[in-house]
């Protein structure tokens, strides 16, 4: 059995919210993981109990030097596209503590116990300030974005689309941990266009990404190569199985209707 740390008990105290029965994935979802949380119709402000799994909305605001600052669309023809971690981390994440007994029961131990592991990687924060003390803009890394809903693929196109570029995206390149393919594959998700914060992508200048990759791996967080940006006239494709299409936005993350069916029995 591996070891899982379980939700305090609910707060007793009334709190006034209405309550709600889950009946969305969504909700569904949040219900699952905070079963304390009052979930109200509200997507601002405050939903459920203020404790420590409250859900809760936030705006943060960074200051610093502009020239350090760098986005999703500052990614250039010829630019290398890596990615840190692998696809998946968040859906497979969030089913690892949801679904642990099952997947435990129908996968093993060991692989239960890595993907409940990946729930404490769902952050790119260090991933990025890492990235960011090798060098940006011309001095190495020129965009970044983190692969949330539509996952890798989703975010490699958005970088793309929002960079003005073109992109040839190696999709036999993406990294998809044995844990992730194997909990992906139970529940009927395509790992590769599966929500997964923590996941960052990254436009890389050419000639410094061998440096930049050293770079990463000394410092423990080691990128793949899944890529490289285009002039805007050559589209956006995808290398396959050995041969080329064009790629499109998945639009529809699969993990919304796996969670559901997994919720519905």
């Amino acid at each position: 059995m591996i070891s899982r740390s379980r939700p305090m008990a609910p707060d007793s105290r009334d709190w006034s919210q209405p309550k709600e029965r889950a009946t969305s994935p969504e909700r569904k979802l949040r219900t699952a993981a905070f079963p304390q949380a009052d979930m109200t119709e509200e997507r601002t402000g405050l939903s459920g109990s203020p404790d420590p799994f409250s859900i809760a909305r936030a705006t943060f605001i960074a200051v610093g030097d502009e020239s350090a600052c760098l986005t999703p669309a500052m990614a250039r023809p010829g630019d290398a596209l890596c990615m840190t971690k692998s696809a998946a981390v968040e859906a497979v994440g969030i089913f690892s503590r949801l679904f642990g007994d099952r997947i435990e029961s129908e996968l093993g131990d060991e692989v239960a116990a890595s993907g409940w592991a990946l729930f404490d990687r769902m952050s790119t924060v260090d991933d990025a300030l890492t990235a960011a003390r090798f060098g940006v803009r011309q001095a190495g890394v020129s965009a970044m974005h983190d692969a949330t809903e539509c996952g890798v693929v989703g975010a490699a196109v958005e970088m793309a689309e929002a960079s003005g570029a073109g992109l040839e995206l190696d999709y036999d390149s993406i990294v998809v941990f044995p844990e992730v393919r194997a909990i992906c594959e139970l529940f009927g998700m395509q790992p590769e266009i599966s929500i997964s914060e923590g996941t960052l992508l990254l436009a890389v200048k050419d000639n410094r990404y061998a440096d930049f990759a050293k770079h990463m791996e000394e410092q423990g967080a080691p990128v793949t190569r899944i890529g490289r940006f285009l002039p805007e006239g050559e589209g956006i494709s995808v290398l396959r199985d050995g041969g080329r299409a064009a790629l499109e936005h998945p639009r529809v993350d699969p993990f919304w209707g796996a969670f559901d069916r997994a919720t519905s029995g």
